[in-house]
């Protein structure tokens, strides 16, 4: 859920939209949504070092990620704000790009990975199967009611809509901080132990 309802689709499906709503005229959001994907890529290659690099632990990778969108999408709305202010506000179109790349950038970081590992990392190797079925299902019911209600509250509140995603992103900040454990490196024991811990 923390990955889907982060709102990370909404860049990917409408960020066209998005650009141009940030004022780019032409090509222009073609070209950022070009550089957005690109961006995407060689995150998601930087991820898989971060991931196994022993400085960086699971967890952590999450919350970081987690918080790089959620500070993310509150400058994205006030960009968007100043941006709608008129023409002389050309700047915030760009400020607007960058941001949207740095919720990318988080995403990639953690938030795009991490929940795969943890599935498989706090499961018994008896319960994997089932755990995975209903993690890609949660994660693609997900999927399909961010996609199909953006565009909805989009025309509602305009670039306020993001803040939706910000209180989505406030929550699973929270809830990562309190009640995930750290699972690299650890037996599905030790970790049992990190949960009961943690209630």
């Amino acid at each position: 859920l923390a990955q889907q309802l982060s709102g990370i689709n909404v860049a990917m499906f409408y960020s066209t939209v998005i650009f141009r709503g940030a004022g780019l005229t032409g090509n222009e959001p073609f070209y950022a949504t070009i550089g957005m994907g690109a961006v995407n890529v060689i995150m998601t290659l930087i991820s898989v070092w971060l991931v196994d690099h022993p400085k960086f632990g699971r967890r952590s990778l999450l919350l970081a990620g987690l918080t790089g969108m959620f500070f993310s999408t509150l400058l994205l709305v006030g960009a968007l704000t100043v941006q709608n202010m008129g023409s002389d506000y050309k700047w915030a179109s760009y400020s607007a790009i960058v941001l949207v790349l740095l919720f990318v950038i988080s995403f990639a970081t953690g938030p795009g990975a991490i929940p795969w590992f943890f599935v498989s990392e706090i499961f018994d190797s008896s319960a994997r199967g089932n755990a995975n079925s209903i993690a890609v299902m949660v994660n693609w019911a997900a999927n399909l009611l961010v996609g199909l209600t953006f565009l909805p509250i989009n025309n509602l509140l305009g670039q306020f809509s993001f803040f939706i995603f910000s209180g989505f992103l406030a929550f699973f900040i929270f809830y990562t901080w309190k009640f995930v454990p750290e699972t690299k490196g650890k037996s599905i024991e030790q970790i049992q132990a990190e949960f009961d811990k943690r209630k």
